[in-house]
């Protein structure tokens, strides 16, 4: 085994083989970084909420419909503008999502971590989504899809 600079007996790190200038983390470091790392990923999400806005396209004359046609894209980008405007974009993001299999209750809006179902959205909706629903936490009832697949907490939504 070669031996290191210190003298020790172990391993020689790469810094010393080298003759760069080794950085490194005594033990206890690593491990309070590694705790810290481990307590952020837990406690601190990149996004309080995921806001996914259907953008499926059906082909044409589909029985159940197309969110796409029924304008979910301009919905989309009405979130995003609407969040930004408002600051709230570092906590909420609104994305595209594929098909959510509710087409027949399109433009569909699918709002995390409550799982929360909105159906018929319009571009019109949208700042009530956000006001109510986003920034007080209040159902916008109106809007939730009724059907028994979409519903949460015993065939009611949250």
């Amino acid at each position: 085994m070669a031996r290191s600079s210190s003298g020790l007996g172990r391993r020689p790190l790469k810094a010393e083989i080298t003759g760069s200038t080794p950085v490194r983390a005594t033990k206890g470091k690593f491990i309070i970084s590694l705790f810290c790392k481990i307590f952020l990923i837990n406690h601190m999400p990149r996004f309080e909420k995921h806001i996914f806005i259907c953008e499926n396209k059906s082909e044409a004359g589909h029985p159940r419909g197309c969110c796409s046609e029924k304008g979910s894209v301009e919905i989309r980008e009405l979130f995003k503008k609407q969040l930004k405007e408002l600051g709230l974009n570092p906590k909420v993001r609104a994305n595209n999502s594929g098909c959510l299999d509710a087409c027949e209750f399109g433009p569909t809006v699918l709002i995390y971590p409550e799982q929360i179902w909105y159906g018929g959205v319009k571009s019109e909706d949208v700042e009530e989504i956000i006001q109510n629903h986003i920034i007080n936490n209040e159902l916008v009832k109106r809007l939730l899809i009724q059907d028994k697949r979409f519903l949460s907490n015993g065939g009611q939504q949250k």
